[in-house]
């Protein structure tokens, strides 16, 4: 469900994806806001959509979503290769994966949705 959901705002042009992974009990994505959407609206928009999908199975098993998310601002196209290989290889030192290709629901599998190059500069590629 979190992967369609990345995957509908990408091919909707609501989101730029660099990395992400789905992991059994969390999610990470880097990715960028389009259209001048705030990360707070997109966030409350994508786990809206997450959230109602997913309640009646997360009730079942006595889960939930965390409230909020965690942010932070790539500052170099270094910073970003790093953050996008800390993503994908999650699966990998949790040991649910031998390779990061081999864990369906990450970035290193579904690269369809993933832009390269990142089209943005960094201030910081330029210091």
């Amino acid at each position: 469900m979190v992967v369609n959901a990345f995957l509908h705002n990408a091919v909707n042009g609501k989101a730029l994806f660099a990395a992400f992974v789905v992991m059994p009990d969390h999610w990470h994505a880097l990715f960028a806001p389009t259209n001048d959407v705030t990360l707070p609206a997109f966030m409350r928009n994508l786990m809206g959509f997450i959230g109602a999908k997913t309640t009646k199975y997360l009730v079942e098993h006595g889960c939930a979503w965390q409230e909020g998310y965690y942010e932070s601002r790539i500052r170099s196209t270094k910073q970003l290769m790093y953050v996008c290989k800390y993503i994908e290889m999650n699966p990998v030192r949790k040991e649910l994966a031998s390779t990061p290709e081999a864990w369906h629901a990450s970035s290193a599998a579904q690269r369809a949705i993933i832009i390269t190059p990142w089209p943005w500069d960094f201030p910081g590629d330029h210091a």
